[in-house]
């Protein structure tokens, strides 16, 4: 047995920490940490035995003078020189010159450079990389509704033409050979009429039906002028590759408005490009796959020149793929047109040679009949000849007929609309700025296995665990309430003089 002379030190304080554990303060060393308790004590008392942890303890105080003090720290020299910070949880009145105190271990800021923090799965943290698309994780808060923060369509497919096909040239009416049009092969002879220019589209059918060749033209339909380049004539240029066009979109550098602090918030889903082609199909690409340097969100349409015309708009360098064709839409299709022809023009080309050759003939046998006074073949001529007219005012009567798509009406054509649109979609301001000030509070979602992210930011850093693995030489009790803290999720102060000012800069340092 012996005695050790009461030495121990008893320090009341006033900070902004709670038992709570939802706050703490974090310091680069037990210096810089005793000297900021230093300068928040209110009282001090020394001279006293060996203070048991978790425990109560009599000071010579007033309640009143001493009942703005929750915290304090104490130190059981002629023991050990360790420095026990503890919270004050209830003060209760003793007599006038004494006030019994009752307090917890603040076990934190006790074992703070004692924690060996290791590899566990951390929920949410504060990164320290904030780069635009590394920080994906989906969020469970409320976006509301998307609004178009801008919007652009292409300048190529509204610029239509009238495109013909058939099996004849307009200049010779001669047969056509195979060709290839934007790399695919034809027997069609494509030509372009603009669409100010329907009297030489006229001429050309009239002029298809006075050769008896109404069944050479195979289609007629809308197309956009960059898939039917011609060359000083009304001849389709023929091409061995598909023609293309390309149209982007800036990159998205505000939410409605509002200018976020976290870049999660430049990611899907709080923002993201819509593609439509106005035709009732539509795709969402994600700006975050979009691997561009030159800020430009880049779509290439490529097309080929047939009736509808087929052509898919494709984005540029997503995804690491330099065009992606899974994440493609097909535009529009262009509608396909009707024509009339003149069935007793075609009939009368093709049997005009015909019909002449037996009204010649029968004519002789009149004739022969009347020199030879043979009633026979007078007769037989006169029937010929009635044969021939009938025929011709027969087909006469036969009205016009009507080729190709009788169904052809378009209104997005009609209105120039039948174009690739691209939309910048966001959530509201109000909806962003609720959680960009979540994510400036309490960071992202990150769900990985790592040592959690203690440090790393200018003011704060916030870190919530599931079933944390922390060690080092605490008692047992102590660190399992570390443990729980984490687990709890806590925002660990770096400087007190600016806790709980979220109003202030959080940057990656």
């Amino acid at each position: 047995m012996y005695n050790v002379e009461p030495k121990g030190m008893i320090y009341l304080c006033k900070t902004p920490l709670e038992n709570d554990y939802k706050n703490q303060l974090t310091f680069t060393d037990s210096t810089s940490q005793a000297n900021y308790f230093n300068s928040t004590i209110v009282k001090s008392y020394s001279e006293y035995t060996y203070q048991r942890h978790d425990s109560a303890v009599k000071v010579g105080a007033n309640i009143d003078d001493i009942i703005n003090c929750n915290y304090m720290f104490y130190r059981n020299v002629g023991f050990s020189d360790k420095i026990y910070y503890c919270f004050i949880t209830d003060m209760v009145y003793v007599n006038e010159n004494c006030t019994l105190i009752t307090f917890e271990t603040d076990v934190f800021q006790t074992y703070q450079f004692d924690i060996e923090y290791k590899m566990c799965f951390t929920e949410r943290e504060h990164v320290n990389d904030d780069t635009i698309g590394i920080n994906t994780v989906p969020e469970n808060v409320e976006l509301g509704e998307y609004v178009v923060n801008e919007h652009i369509k292409d300048n190529h497919n509204n610029d239509t033409t009238i495109i013909t096909g058939a099996t004849v040239g307009p200049s010779d009416l001669e047969t056509f050979t195979i060709g290839k049009y934007n790399g695919i092969t034809s027997g069609c002879e494509y030509c372009r009429w603009d669409n100010d220019d329907f009297n030489s589209l006229k001429s050309f059918l009239a002029n298809l039906d006075s050769h008896g060749k109404k069944d050479a033209l195979l289609s007629m339909f809308i197309a956009p002028k960059w898939l039917a380049p011609v060359n000083g004539t009304v001849y389709v240029t023929q091409t061995n590759e598909p023609a293309h066009f390309d149209i982007g979109i800036s990159k998205i550098n505000n939410l409605n408005g509002y200018i976020p602090k976290n870049n999660k918030l430049f990611t899907y889903p709080y923002c993201y490009i819509n593609v439509s082609n106005n035709s009732g199909q539509s795709i969402v690409l994600n700006q975050e796959l979009w691997g561009t340097t030159d800020n430009l969100m880049s779509l290439r349409v490529y097309g080929c020149l047939s009736p509808g015309c087929s052509m898919r708009a494709l984005p540029l360098n997503y995804k690491n793929d330099s065009v992606r064709w899974e994440e493609g839409i097909s535009c529009g299709k262009y509608p396909q047109l009707n024509w009339s022809s003149s069935q007793y023009t075609n009939w009368l080309a093709q049997n005009g040679i015909n019909i002449g050759l037996s009204t010649a003939g029968a004519l002789v046998s009149t004739g022969v009949g009347i020199a030879t006074h043979n009633p026979v073949g007078i007769a037989s001529g006169l029937l010929a000849i009635g044969q021939s007219i009938g025929q011709v005012t027969q087909h006469s009567l036969i009205p016009n007929s009507v080729s190709g798509n009788l169904n052809s009406g378009d209104v997005t054509v009609a209105t120039g609309e039948n174009r690739i649109h691209m939309y910048k979609m966001t959530i509201k301001e109000e909806y962003a700025k609720i959680i960009d000030d979540y994510f400036t509070m309490f960071g992202y979602k990150v769900n990985k296995l790592k040592v959690p992210n203690i440090t790393g930011r200018e003011n704060w850093n916030y870190v919530k665990t599931i079933e944390c693995n922390f060690d080092g030489d605490i008692p047992q009790a102590h660190l399992n309430i570390i443990k729980a803290m984490f687990n709890s999720g806590v925002t660990l102060w770096h400087n007190p003089n600016t806790m709980y000012n979220y109003n202030l800069s959080n940057n990656i340092i």
